[in-house]
C-alpha cells in the first residue's frame, strides 16, 4: 500500500512539472512567400532538438495547410480591422497576443519562418521564467532597454525598438498589447479616413508596435540564446567577420547557439542555398565571406518546393 501512494505521489509530481514546463511554440504564415515546408521545418527541428514537452501553435489564413500531423493551426484575431491592413508591416503577427488556442500560463515562443532552429527551444524558455518580461532580439546600437526606468522618467515617449524575429513570452502577461492595438489603431483609422494615412510611427509594423506597447516589460535575449545572422556573422568589412569568427570564445558561443534568424532580401533562406563558399554576402553596411556551415544543407528542402 506504501509503495502505490509513493508511486502515485512520483506521478503527481511528474505531471505537475511537465504542466509547468511545457512550452508553446508559435509562428505564423500567410500569402504566398513562405510555404508550409518553412513551418514543418522549424517543428521537426524543435521535435529533435527540444529537451521539454511542447505544443505548436501556426496562426494561417488558411487551414488547408500541408503540416506535420503536430502543428495546430489557429486562425488571426482581426484586431479591429481588416485582414489586409494587418498585412501591412507584418501587424498580422500581433494575432499571438490575441489568440485562444494558448495557454495563458505557459511560456510562449515565437519564431519568424526565416530562422533556423539549431538548439534547444528550452533554453529560451527558461530565460523567461526566470525573469518574466517580453524577450526579443536587439535592435538599437545603444542598448537603453537595460536602463528603461530612468528613460522612461527622463523622456516618457522613448522607447527600445527591438526584433521580433524570435520573441519569448507569458500570454496572460502580454494579451493587453492586442487590446491597446485594437484600441488605438480603430482611433488612428477612424481620424485618418478608414486608416489609409494612420500616421503614427509605432503603428509601421509588428516589432516597432510590440516595442512601443511593451517598452516598460522589452527585454533582449541573450547572444548566446539567439542572434540575427547579420549582427553576428557580418561586420563593417568581411575581413573582420572572419577574424571575429575565427575568436575561440565567438566559436563556442555559437556552437550553442539555439536560433539564427535572417534579415534583409539578401540573407533570406531562399538566396542562402544559392551562395558558394567565399563569397562576398553585402547587407546594408554588413560584410562577410559566406561559409556555409550546414546553412545551405538546412535550407535545402526549397530547392525542391
Amino acid at each position: 500500500m506504501n509503495d502505490i501512494c509513493i508511486l502515485m505521489y512520483l506521478l503527481i509530481i511528474f505531471y505537475y512539472y511537465m504542466d509547468i514546463t511545457l512550452i508553446q511554440i508559435v509562428c505564423a504564415i500567410w500569402g504566398q512567400k513562405y510555404n508550409d515546408n518553412y513551418v514543418n521545418k522549424i517543428y521537426r527541428q524543435i521535435t529533435c532538438k527540444t529537451t521539454e514537452e511542447f505544443r505548436f501553435i501556426c496562426l494561417s489564413d488558411r487551414q488547408d495547410r500541408k503540416f506535420d500531423a503536430g502543428i495546430e493551426i489557429a486562425s488571426f484575431s482581426t484586431l479591429g480591422t481588416s485582414f489586409e491592413m494587418l498585412r501591412v508591416g507584418c501587424r498580422a503577427k500581433l494575432s499571438i497576443f490575441d489568440c485562444i488556442k494558448l495557454d495563458p500560463d505557459k511560456v510562449t515562443i515565437f519564431f519568424d519562418l526565416d530562422t533556423m532552429i539549431i538548439g534547444d527551444v528550452a533554453l529560451i524558455a527558461q530565460q523567461v521564467r526566470k525573469r518574466p518580461g517580453i524577450y526579443m532580439l536587439p535592435n538599437h546600437l545603444v542598448p537603453h532597454w537595460r536602463c528603461k526606468t530612468l528613460v522612461s522618467w527622463l523622456f516618457p515617449k522613448m522607447y527600445y525598438f527591438a526584433n521580433s524575429s524570435v520573441i519569448g513570452f507569458y500570454p496572460k502577461q502580454m494579451g493587453f498589447i492586442a487590446e491597446q492595438f485594437r484600441e488605438e489603431f480603430s482611433c488612428s483609422a477612424e481620424r485618418n479616413n478608414g486608416g489609409s494615412s494612420a500616421q503614427a510611427k509605432h503603428f509601421g509594423g509588428d516589432d516597432r508596435y510590440i516595442s512601443y506597447a511593451a517598452r516598460k516589460h522589452v527585454r533582449v535575449l541573450s547572444n548566446r540564446l539567439a542572434v540575427k545572422y547579420t549582427d553576428e556573422y557580418m561586420s563593417l568589412s568581411a575581413t573582420l567577420s572572419a577574424l571575429k569568427s575565427k575568436l575561440p570564445w565567438v566559436r563556442k558561443r555559437r556552437a550553442n547557439l539555439v536560433a539564427v534568424t535572417y534579415q534583409g532580401d539578401v540573407c533570406k533562406p531562399e538566396n542562402l542555398v544559392r551562395f558558394r563558399a567565399g563569397s562576398l554576402v553585402r547587407y546594408k553596411h554588413y560584410r562577410c565571406w559566406w561559409a556555409d556551415e550546414g546553412r545551405s544543407e538546412y535550407w535545402s528542402f526549397l530547392e525542391n518546393s
